[in-house]
């Protein structure tokens, strides 16, 4: 069965997505299809994936989605990435989501379970999930009406107020990167390090 789903098709992974009519939960139910799927250590899947999740995404950028927006559920989920490296380093705790969730103290669990599609990719992986998560949203934003010509991924990835306004009028600042480059001065996330 494993094995079959790490052959699996970018429309058999995102065609099994269910999500209430706001953009908002479209967004986050992919972040966390991406996040958690068996396929994600296929590299040659993870670009498809991403590309597909840009491709959609950027659909409904253009009818619900403002910068702003977009940039609050980006800093939400940074925020919950925050949370959960607090406790994996709780003094006293050694969480694994298998065994060890009464350990956790009480008042977190909740937040955990709420979460919890991603907790085991959170325990395993650490600090590369959360670079694969800025990689999808830096696919989401290049492909936005923010960007002219628009391209795969882009710097910076969450724009000020003032910098969304300039780009909007010029085109922006940014260039697009081609797969595989590196820019020299940017601390660009890196997939499979």
């Amino acid at each position: 069965m494993a094995s079959n789903r790490q052959n699996a098709t970018v429309d058999e992974l995102f065609g099994n997505a269910s999500w209430d009519t706001t953009a908002e939960d479209y967004f986050v139910t992919k972040l966390k299809i991406a996040s958690t799927s068996t396929n994600w250590h296929n590299v040659v899947n993870v670009d498809r994936i991403l590309c597909r999740l840009a491709q959609e995404m950027s659909m409904e950028l253009r009818r619900h989605v403002s910068l702003n927006l977009l940039r609050e559920k980006f800093k939400e989920l940074q925020d919950r990435y925050i949370t959960f490296k607090r406790l994996t380093v709780w003094p006293g705790v050694n969480y694994c989501p298998h065994t060890n969730i009464m350990n956790v103290p009480v008042e977190y669990r909740d937040e955990l379970l709420e979460y919890g599609n991603c907790v085991e990719r959170y325990w395993h992986t650490g600090e590369r999930c959360w670079s694969d998560l800025q990689m999808i949203f830096r696919g989401l934003v290049a492909t936005s009406p923010i960007y002219e010509p628009r391209g795969r991924f882009h710097d910076p990835v969450i724009l000020s107020d003032n910098d969304s306004e300039n780009s909007h009028q010029t085109g922006g600042s940014s260039k697009p990167r081609r797969k595989g480059s590196r820019q020299v001065g940017h601390s660009t996330p890196q997939l499979f390090m």
